[in-house]
C-alpha cells in the first residue's frame, strides 16, 4: 500500500509540475507576442513618418529611423530602446518605396516579425501606404 501511495503522489506532483510549465509556457510566448505587436506597430509607424519626412525617401537602416525625434510608444522608449525593437522586427531596408507604394501587399513584407507575434502589419501598414501614396503615384 505505501508503494501505491507514492507512486500516486509521483504522478500527482509530476501532472502539478507539467501543468505549471505549460501555464508558463504559453504566458511566457504570450507577452513576446504581445511585446513584437508593438515594436512592430512602432517600426511601421517610424517607417511613415520617415517617409513623410524625407518626401518619399526610403531609410537605408535603423540609423535613420534612429534620428527621428523620441517617443514612447507601450513602453518603448525610442531611440533607447532601438535594439531591442530590432530583436522583434527585421525591415528590408533594400525595399523600393515606388514598388511599395504600387503594390500594397508588399507593405507586408517589409517589416516582418521576429519570433512569436500578434499581427499588426494590417493596422500599421495603413500610414506607410498612405505616406508612400503620396510621394510615388
Amino acid at each position: 500500500m505505501p508503494r501505491l501511495r507514492r507512486i500516486f503522489w509521483v504522478t500527482v506532483f509530476a501532472i502539478i509540475l507539467g501543468a505549471g510549465w505549460l501555464v508558463y509556457n504559453a504566458v511566457s510566448v504570450s507577452l513576446k507576442a504581445e511585446h513584437a505587436h508593438h515594436a512592430g506597430r512602432l517600426t511601421l509607424t517610424l517607417l511613415a513618418e520617415y517617409v513623410e519626412s524625407r518626401q518619399g525617401q526610403w531609410p537605408s537602416g535603423w540609423s535613420d529611423l534612429e534620428q527621428l525625434p523620441p517617443r514612447e510608444h507601450a513602453g518603448f522608449h525610442w531611440p533607447a530602446d532601438s535594439a531591442e525593437v530590432q530583436s522583434y522586427v527585421s525591415v528590408d531596408f533594400k525595399a523600393d518605396p515606388r514598388e511599395l507604394a504600387k503594390i500594397p501587399e508588399k507593405l507586408f513584407e517589409i517589416a516582418l516579425p521576429i519570433g512569436p507575434y500578434f499581427e499588426y502589419r494590417d493596422v500599421g501598414g495603413k500610414q506607410l501606404q498612405k505616406s508612400l501614396q503620396k510621394y510615388w503615384r
